[in-house]
C-alpha cells in the first residue's frame, strides 16, 4: 500500500502474512488507504480492519480491467464503490445468486458472472458452489479467496464446514 504500508498478499514486502499498523481517526475524519498501484498484481483483497467504535468501511477502485465487451475487442475499464459488509453478518449459507445477465456465448468466452468467496477463519475453509444441476468442492485460507469465474447459471455457495464466508458477486 502507499505510504510504506505493506500490504498482506501484494505489493513489495507482502509474504501472505498481514503487518498490521494502528491509526486513529476522530469523529467525523476518513481514512484512505490504497495500493501504490505500480503494477496491476496490486490487490487488495484480503485486508482486515478493525475498530474500537463503528465505522462504515467503503471499498473501490479506480480503473479495473474487465476485458472486451462482446463483439467488440475494445478494451472495457469499469470504476465501483460499495460498503464491505462486516464479519459479523457474514454466514456459512444462504448465498444464492442468479446471472447477472443471461450469457450470450458459452462460457469459456468469458459472458458468464465472477465471484469471490473469502473466509476469516484461521485454518483451511471447505466449501461447495453448486452451479445449475451441477457443481463443485473447493478450500480456501485466510487472506486468500476463491475466484469463480464465467458462471453461467444460478449458483448456491455455502460453507460445508459452517465457517463463515462472504461471497461477492461483481
Amino acid at each position: 500500500t502507499t505510504f510504506n504500508h505493506t500490504g498482506a498478499i501484494h505489493g513489495f514486502g507482502s509474504a501472505n502474512t498481514p503487518v498490521p499498523y494502528t491509526i486513529t481517526i476522530n469523529k467525523g475524519q476518513t481514512y484512505l488507504v490504497r495500493s501504490n498501484g505500480d503494477d496491476n498484481e496490486n490487490d487488495m483483497s484480503g485486508s482486515i480492519i478493525e475498530a474500537t467504535n463503528p465505522i462504515a468501511v467503503i471499498s473501490g477502485h479506480e480503473n479495473a480491467y474487465l476485458g472486451a465487451a462482446d463483439p467488440y475487442t475494445i478494451e472495457e475499464r469499469d470504476f465501483m464503490i460499495e460498503q464491505m459488509i462486516p464479519y459479523e453478518y457474514w454466514d456459512s449459507l444462504g448465498y444464492i445468486s442468479i446471472p447477472l445477465a443471461e450469457p450470450t456465448a458459452p462460457a469459456e468466452v468469458g459472458n458468464g458472472d465472477a465471484y469471490r468467496i473469502y473466509t476469516f477463519d484461521n485454518s483451511i475453509t471447505n466449501l461447495h458452489q453448486k452451479i445449475g444441476s451441477g457443481g463443485n468442492d473447493f478450500s480456501i485460507s485466510r487472506f486468500h479467496f476463491a475466484e469463480k469465474l464465467n458462471v453461467t447459471g444460478p449458483t448456491e455457495t455455502y460453507s460445508t464446514d459452517g465457517k463463515k464466508i462472504s461471497v461477492i458477486q461483481y
